[in-house]
């Protein structure tokens, strides 16, 4: 299947939108001043792109598989391969400095008595995983297995069930009907409307050929995140994120017009390569630069001064130290990991089937 470039830089400029907005957050914990300006915020949107970027990718590689509890069962393996082991390393290496520097760093990390299973397994829970980006990660596990579960079903079934899986999320909004259950509450998040956009994204993007319905799909997406600032301000606070339905509404159309513009049928190789380089580590980014960001904070707090000359050297040093991070993670942990997942038993018996 042909590699779209254009969504791998997507995936990059999520990460990177996402370290910005949490390089935001350190700077306003040690820094006596602020380079980043408040509008760094918008950086949570970084989430919300990669929300439908992964319903987008799941439909087009495994949309049209046939049906029944091979394909699903392959098609989860795979989605847990790619996402357990490098997570665990992550989360495992948070931990290992908590429980080693006795609980005096990451504590923002680990809280008290944290629940060290439901976080590596990324279980819905009360409280955020130790490794603080995982909440995503459990909204993406859970996406994973109601579309394995699609998966089972012919495939001229699958739309109609979407629809109905659609259906049930917006009637419980509607309803106002919210689950007090940490899982329950993942079942029904408006969150997950993320996805099913991707997901459609999928499904009618093949239909447009050329480079105007990209053009129109760009300027929607940017009319749609102008609309988003409007909303929320030029300076939003952690709040005007928290509620999911407005967050959906906000973030969820114009990442879809966003991946629909890029993600053109005929794509020819037009990205600059540092770009889509950045989309291969765009996993390993995400995980790893908050902790980065926590150590470095510190030393950074040190010597942090008044004036904005230590902000700058400092947010462009945290930022430069995550990306190369994040590039020996890819090519030391990811990768490998990927690699004996390939060879598993388990992947070679699925694939015989």
């Amino acid at each position: 299947m042909q590699r779209l470039d254009g969504i791998q830089v997507l995936r990059g400029l999520a990460a990177l939108a996402v370290a910005l907005f949490h390089f935001h957050t350190v700077e306003r914990l040690y820094g006596p001043d602020a380079l980043v300006p408040q509008f760094a915020e918008y950086g949570r949107a970084g989430v919300d792109l990669f929300f439908v970027i992964s319903g987008f990718i799941m439909v087009r590689v495994a949309g049209r598989a046939m049906p029944g509890p091979v394909s699903a069962g392959n098609f989860l393996a795979k989605r847990m391969l790619r996402i357990y082991p490098p997570y665990w390393v992550a989360t495992l290496g948070v931990l290992a400095v908590w429980i080693g520097s006795g609980h005096r760093y990451f504590g923002s990390f680990a809280g008290e008595a944290p629940d060290i299973a439901a976080s590596l397994a990324l279980l819905p829970q009360a409280r955020e995983p130790i490794l603080n980006v995982g909440w995503t990660l459990v909204h993406e596990m859970y996406f994973y297995i109601v579309f394995a579960l699609l998966l089972l079903a012919p495939v001229r079934w699958r739309g109609w069930l979407g629809l109905g899986w659609l259906a049930v999320i917006l009637g419980a909004g509607a309803t106002g009907f919210s689950p007090s259950s940490p899982a329950g509450q993942i079942v029904l998040h408006p969150l997950t409307l993320e996805f099913i956009l991707g997901a459609g994204i999928a499904v009618i993007r093949p239909r447009f050929i050329g480079n105007r319905a990209a053009q129109v799909a760009g300027v929607l997406a940017a009319l749609w995140f102008a609309g988003a600032v409007m909303t929320l301000g030029p300076a939003p606070e952690e709040a005007g994120f928290a509620d999911g339905w407005r967050r959906a509404a906000c973030f969820g159309p114009a990442a879809a017009a966003l991946v629909f513009a890029v993600a053109g049928p005929s794509e020819r190789p037009r990205w600059p390569r540092p770009l889509v380089a950045l989309g291969d580590a765009s996993f390993a980014l995400y995980l790893i630069h908050l902790p980065l960001f926590a150590v470095l904070g510190i030393v950074w707090g040190r010597f942090a001064g008044p004036g904005l000359l230590d902000n700058a050297f400092a947010c462009l040093g945290f930022v430069s130290v995550a990306i190369i991070a994040a590039f020996a993670f890819y090519r030391l942990v990811e990768q490998p990991m990927l690699a004996v997942g390939h060879r598993s038993p388990v992947r070679r018996r699925a694939a015989a089937a």
